[in-house]
């Protein structure tokens, strides 16, 4: 056998088990999936179990309530009654009728559906609750007044041990989409509730089924959940889809219902069969790259086999001058080694490929989106100016200012990506003088408050030390202030606060600036002092920025050899916290403690996404 197809039985051979241990993988991932389907739509079927039963709850509280007040007021006569739980069914847009049921079983008093004197003897509800049961829901059932589909909600009022009377509550079915509010993620999820008489009550995007229509299927996981088991069903059949489907059947022992959730068992594999057959082709190719790499280096090493016969043969006529084209020591081993470094060196470069394209792609969509808006508004802003012969001072002024200010935040843009550049390139200086950093921040906080008034927002600053001297780059200190002071000013809604503290901690300076706005989640507490991560979310999306200005921020701090944190609830407010180390420069060019930066310029940059 000749050493190209020896190179290629032996590839095959290293080949087969990392295919064979390839495919298991690909197999594990896709019962992997499979199982968090399953496991989802489990979880969303104890979902609606908790929002089902917290109205059930709710209910039956109130119904106790209501009961205890009918008792404590026997005074009171059917139209006092009437009144009284009528008030109260205003407030249940969920229930079409309420009543007070004697403990004989006829309808006293009813509100909106008209039961008053009706024999409910014969009624699921009563029987339970005769029968001991003292919180009830019924299976579904025809309205003796209509042909609704409805349930009972009802409750027993006892004294001690006697049954003193019942509060029932008629549902109209169809308005269980006010209490089951659930979105689902997929078209194809559909989700609800069955009684315990295997009977659908409520199916997320079926309005109205007829009752006759809503037994479930003799196969259906349903009849394993009402007994009490948690099913989790890869392919049940569904006649109201007509078709196989995939999800989760949950008991609701507290009732004896069943809530589920499945989804189109097509759609779910799909999804999962896509990928697995991107992993099988992924081998395919990996497998035949690797044979005709194979075939490549055995004709490479037969070659070389050939050069050296021929040289022999040569040597072997007397040519003693025959020179070989081969270097090194041992050609098949330095061959394999260099191939070795080849492969390693392309796994490296492709990696670094895939994390350059994304940065890139990350980078130009960010900046592109965040040159594109201002650009926009300034020739609109012109294209209206050009068009308008006899425009008024007032709208002059207004379209110059506009784009005066986009003008500013394509300059904010530009000037933080030159920074970051210098950052990344350790090209940014830092040129500290001892200044009094009290005054410094004062005089920086207070250059805003024009933008706060704007808002109708209370800037306060505030500190515990009149004076202290440390050695800073007032400039930087300026450029780290204003970025938060924008920040805060943007996410902190109209009449809100914002305070700027000093505080001595002898050997260290916190600079605080604090606001009551819409607050940042816990889970991007760190990721947003990272260049172009903004914080996700329709509200905070409302303000506009590149996700540079916090990154630059930390950046400047740690040149100080100071560090930043943030402390935040989503919804209540954030406080980011500079602390900055106190020492002196005993070459400082200049030692101030009356420096004052009102650079209106910069603080008409960094704040020049802020709208007025």
């Amino acid at each position: 056998m000749s050493i190209k197809l020896k190179l290629i039985v032996l590839v095959l051979i290293v080949l087969i088990p990392l295919i064979t241990l390839q495919l298991a993988g690909i197999k594990k991932n896709y019962e992997e999936n499979l199982r968090e389907e399953l496991e989802s739509s489990i979880k969303f079927a104890q979902a609606i179990d908790v929002s089902f039963m917290n109205y059930l709850e709710e209910s039956w509280t109130q119904q106790y309530a209501v009961g205890l007040a009918i008792l404590a007021n026997p005074q009171w006569g059917r139209e006092e009654i009437k009144d009284y739980i009528s008030r109260v069914f205003l407030e249940k847009r969920t229930l079409k009728g309420y009543a007070w049921i004697s403990p004989e079983g006829f309808s006293i008093v009813s509100a909106t559906s008209n039961l008053t004197g009706v024999n409910v003897q014969h009624m699921e509800f009563y029987q339970r609750i005769i029968q001991g049961e003292e919180k009830v829901v019924s299976n579904i059932r025809k309205s003796i007044k209509d042909d609704t589909i409805i349930i009972h909600i009802a409750r027993g009022i006892y004294e001690g041990d006697v049954l003193k009377g019942i509060m029932l509550g008629i549902m109209d079915v169809e308005k269980l989409s006010y209490i089951l509010n659930l979105e689902c993620a997929s078209e194809s999820a559909r989700f609800g509730l069955v009684d315990r008489a295997g009977m659908v009550v409520y199916r997320h995007g079926y309005p109205y089924i007829p009752l006759e229509e809503r037994e479930v299927h003799p196969d259906s996981p349903t009849w394993r959940a009402l007994k009490g088991e948690v099913v989790p069903s890869r392919g049940a059949y569904c006649r109201f889809d007509d078709e196989n489907r995939l999800g989760g059947f949950y008991p609701i022992t507290e009732i004896g219902w069943v809530s589920y959730h499945t989804k189109s068992i097509d759609e779910v594999l799909g999804h999962i069969r896509r990928h697995a057959k991107i992993d099988i082709a992924i081998l395919i190719l990996t497998s035949v790259v690797s044979l005709l790499l194979a075939t490549i280096l055995g004709n490479k090493y037969t070659n070389s086999i050939m050069k050296l016969r021929n040289a022999a043969e040569e040597i072997a006529r007397g040519n003693l001058t025959i020179k070989t084209e081969l270097t090194g020591e041992d050609e098949i081993a330095v061959t394999s080694q260099a191939f070795n470094r080849m492969a390693k060196e392309i796994n490296y470069q492709i990696s670094q490929r895939d994390e350059i394209a994304r940065l890139k792609t990350q980078f130009f969509s960010t900046v592109s989106h965040e040159l594109k808006t201002p650009i926009n508004i300034i020739l609109g802003a012109v294209q209206l100016m050009e068009n308008m012969d006899n425009m008024d001072k007032e709208s002059k002024d207004k379209y110059i200012n506009m784009q005066k200010q986009n003008s500013y935040r394509l300059l904010r843009l530009i000037n933080n990506l030159i920074d970051i550049n210098k950052i990344e390139g350790k090209q940014f200086t830092v040129n500290f003088i001892n200044c009094d950093i009290v005054k410094l921040a004062e005089d920086i906080t207070m250059s805003v408050v024009e933008y706060t008034k704007l808002k109708d927002i209370e800037l306060i600053f505030d500190t515990d030390v009149e004076e202290k001297m440390i050695a800073v780059d007032p400039d930087k200190i300026e450029r780290i202030l204003l970025n938060l002071l924008s920040n805060a000013i943007k996410f902190t809604e109209a009449e809100g606060r914002i305070e700027v503290s000093i505080h001595d901690k002898e050997d260290t300076i916190e600079i605080s600036v604090k606001d009551d706005g819409i607050g940042i989640p816990k889970e991007m507490h760190q990721s947003i002092f990272r260049y172009f991560t903004q914080v996700d979310g329709p509200t905070h999306r409302k303000a506009e920025g590149s996700g540079i200005g916090l990154s630059l921020v930390k950046s400047l701090v740690h040149m100080h050899k100071g560090r930043v944190k943030v402390e935040s609830v989503l919804g209540e407010g954030s406080e980011f916290t500079v602390e900055l180390p106190v020492r002196l420069v005993e070459d400082s060019i200049h030692v101030s403690k009356e420096t004052t930066f009102a650079n209106v310029e910069r603080i008409n940059i960094e704040f020049s996404d802020i709208y007025t």
